[in-house]
């Protein structure tokens, strides 16, 4: 495998599902990572941008996930109080590491009704990744 391969990963898809406000998804397709933004909910249509990170940005983003402690990760985070409100996803596979999990109103590492530093550092550490500094401010609002 090049280099460049090792350093994207296998799995990557990172979602928050507002119910009715903005929402996004970020996936892995091929060697890009398609953006897709809606101000209405996750059923409507919306803004959709590519990116092709480079393999130096992959590593940065890797320490960074390894700092916050994403692959601690475990969920499921849920309130099972809140039938609506905010949901989220995160699946990431990257240089041997892997994890899966998601929430409803409730984020990781444990479990809180408010967004932790971890959960808000990983939203700064996708927005490092694609190049939008405004990226994080945007998603932290609201959730």
């Amino acid at each position: 495998m090049d280099s460049k391969g090792s350093q994207l990963p296998s799995r990557f898809r990172f979602a928050i599902e507002r119910f009715s406000g903005a929402s996004f998804s970020l996936s892995r397709e091929g060697d890009q990572l398609l953006l897709q933004e809606s101000e209405s909910g996750p059923s409507s249509i919306g803004r959709q941008s590519r990116y092709s990170p480079a393999p130096e940005h992959w590593a940065v983003f890797r320490e960074r996930v390894e700092t916050l402690g994403v692959w601690q990760w475990r969920g499921p985070y849920d309130n099972p109080d809140i039938d609506d409100g905010t949901q989220w996803e995160l699946q990431i596979s990257l240089g041997g590491h892997r994890t899966a999990c998601r929430g409803s109103n409730r984020y990781p590492p444990d479990g809180s009704g408010t967004p932790s530093e971890a959960f808000r550092g990983m939203l700064e550490a996708v927005g490092e990744l694609l190049g939008d500094r405004e990226f994080a401010a945007r998603w932290r609002t609201g959730i």
